[in-house]
């Protein structure tokens, strides 16, 4: 994305269908950019991405655990809700990407056994949630199984819609280059 938001900023990266004007309406590499860089200031702000000891990143796995691009009512206004609610995913997993850790998506499908059990098993750091309240639980629940076993709960963190990033948001501190993260071994 970076790659295209310098060399191509106005080719469209994402597209929707605006059905209640008729119209398409796209976002552009250099827009996308900026908003993934976006939620990555508020993933780094979220997450204490330093270790304590040496103030050195390391790769974190962060677990995704949203609905995405579901309707709830059929309204021109759902429908939008449910486009940002997808864009919200899509730029929160490139985001993850691009700060060098792992983005480990969770299907809002599986029960809470299951949810725990794939936490344990990739070492989740933290885990994003959608608002939803069956989301909300999900998490929450899957967090006591851990504790239960006598592990440490994931450090659950809302996940923020695009709408509700803070446009003076900078990405100052963010400068991992793409070489940099391809020279780490995964």
């Amino acid at each position: 994305y970076a790659f295209h938001a310098e060399r191509s900023p106005d080719q469209p990266v994402f597209a929707y269908a605006d059905f209640e004007n008729g119209i398409t309406h796209n976002i552009t590499y250099a827009e996308g950019w900026r908003d993934i860089r976006k939620v990555a200031a508020t993933v780094s702000a979220r997450c204490s991405l330093a270790t304590a000891a040496t103030g050195t990143q390391k790769r974190q796995i962060i677990s995704i655990l949203a609905l995405s691009g579901m309707f709830i009512h059929n309204s021109p206004q759902s429908e939008l809700n449910s486009l940002l609610d997808t864009l919200s995913y899509i730029y929160l997993t490139l985001a993850i990407m691009s700060l060098g850790h792992i983005a480990f998506p969770l299907s809002p499908r599986n029960s809470s056994v299951v949810t725990a059990h794939l936490l344990e098993q990739v070492g989740a750091d933290h885990i994003f949630v959608s608002e939803d309240p069956d989301m909300q639980t999900l998490a929450k629940e899957a967090n006591e199984l851990l504790v239960a076993k006598g592990l440490q709960a994931v450090n659950i963190v809302p996940m923020t819609s695009i709408m509700n990033l803070d446009p003076g948001n900078t990405t100052a501190g963010l400068e991992t280059s793409i070489k940099d993260i391809a020279d780490t071994d995964v």
